[in-house]
């Protein structure tokens, strides 16, 4: 299973890891669900769940 957002912060510190990026972009589609809640309410504002948008500015992905 992939993660992103709270799920991946609590397994890998991070909300979104260059290995799920990577899978997502070799997927043929991607369902992307919510990726927090009040749980990650409180975390350093660099690492919260909703940095893992994927159109966000960070560029990682993009939509065709």
């Amino acid at each position: 299973m992939i993660k992103s957002g709270g799920a991946s912060i609590d397994a890998y510190g991070v909300p979104l890891t260059e290995d799920t990026i990577e899978a997502c972009k070799a997927a043929d589609a991607v369902l992307l669900g919510a990726v927090g809640g009040p749980k990650w309410d409180n975390v350093d504002p660099s690492i919260r769940p909703e940095k893992c948008n994927p159109w966000s500015s960070q560029g990682a992905w993009f939509v065709l």
